[in-house]
């Protein structure tokens, strides 16, 4: 295998054929379903963050050519990954947007513009190419992995680019998770400005949660309630990235101009969020999302599989510096107007 642009050549793929593919998957399966076994005995972090981890380990010792194959890898990084997102719509409800209040969505626009814009802006100056700044701005902007998860097949981006990105939010994740509690607290601020500035300066809806409880339980609530309408804001960026999206392919003929068709797994994405806030999958929105959650947590695992401690290195200042500011910058932002505001 040839080397790739950001590093160097990833590990041969284990022989086997069919048998070595199905194999590979269920070791993807057994490493997600120990992510998510431990996760909740790691303080701090969840089954994400500690997949990515386990991934990434097994990438960079012996065992990865053993245990899983390039093929098994990619099926879970594109095929799961596209009905993942598929089940993410089903924790979705419209209505939160009218429970936020015109000022409360207005502060969420302006954060979501300034994390895509910064990461954007800063990444270009430092080299980064355009697949990786809009990963990272996305997974800023909006809600984190799941972000990162549902535009990268959009995006048509390399399980590195992938993966790097996921990394780089997963740091500022940990960061954050740190720093805003104490912050929240020298400021002295309420629940309700404090739950709204984690809601919408935290990446991971996870994170913001539990920087959000760690202040207190109405704090929890209000970043919960928060960072969920924020993520409602996937849907549009997802359709503004379509025809991006075709533009840049190097599969689209350079033909006429038209309408780009929609991926089926976002009408799929908008199809259960419409159910859900209809109320007409109640019975099953519990499972999808679980189910969606344990798929996420999959999915970074192979990820990470195909990640090499020497290609994120090479690429590490310039991730580091735009993840660094495009969040720092969200953070401030959001703080100011919710100052502003009163709240």
């Amino acid at each position: 295998m040839t080397p790739g642009p950001t590093g160097p050549p990833l590990p041969k793929a284990a022989p086997g054929g069919a048998a070595g593919r199905i194999s590979g998957l269920v070791w993807v399966a057994l490493l997600a379903a120990a992510s998510i076994a431990v996760a909740p005995r790691v303080p701090g972090v969840n089954a994400v963050v500690v997949g990515l981890l386990v991934g990434l380990v097994v990438a960079n010792s012996p065992l990865r050519d053993r245990l899983v194959d390039d093929a098994s890898v990619t099926f879970v990084t594109h095929r799961v990954l596209r009905f993942t997102v598929v089940l993410l719509g089903a924790s979705i409800d419209l209505r939160l947007l009218g429970e936020v209040g015109v000022a409360g969505i207005a502060v969420i626009v302006v954060a979501i513009l300034v994390g895509l814009s910064m990461a954007w802006f800063v990444g270009g100056r430092l080299g980064l190419e355009t697949r990786s700044r809009l990963l990272i701005g996305v997974g800023t902007a909006i809600c984190g992995a799941s972000a990162i998860a549902a535009v990268a097949p959009l995006l048509r981006a390399k399980k590195e680019q992938i993966g790097v990105a996921l990394a780089t939010i997963f740091a500022f994740n940990a960061l954050a998770l740190v720093a805003y509690p104490v912050v929240g607290r020298v400021l002295d601020m309420s629940a309700v400005a404090y739950g709204t500035w984690a809601g919408i300066g935290v990446h991971d809806t996870a994170a913001a949660v539990a920087a959000g409880f760690i202040h207190g339980p109405e704090a929890g609530a209000v970043a919960t309630l928060v960072k969920l309408t924020r993520t409602l804001f996937l849907i549009p960026l997802m359709m503004a990235l379509v025809p991006i999206a075709e533009r840049w392919s190097e599969e689209a003929p350079p033909t006429r101009r038209r309408l780009p068709p929609i991926p089926w797994f976002i009408l799929g994405f908008l199809l259960l969020a419409t159910l859900n806030t209809l109320g007409w999958i109640d019975w099953g929105r519990q499972a999808a999302a679980s189910v969606a959650g344990a798929l996420i947590v999959g999915v970074v695992v192979a990820v990470g599989l195909t990640l090499h401690v020497r290609s994120i290195a090479r690429l590490g200042r310039p991730l580091f510096l735009t993840g660094l500011i495009a969040s720092a910058t969200v953070g401030l932002v959001a703080l100011g107007l919710v100052h502003l505001l009163g709240w």
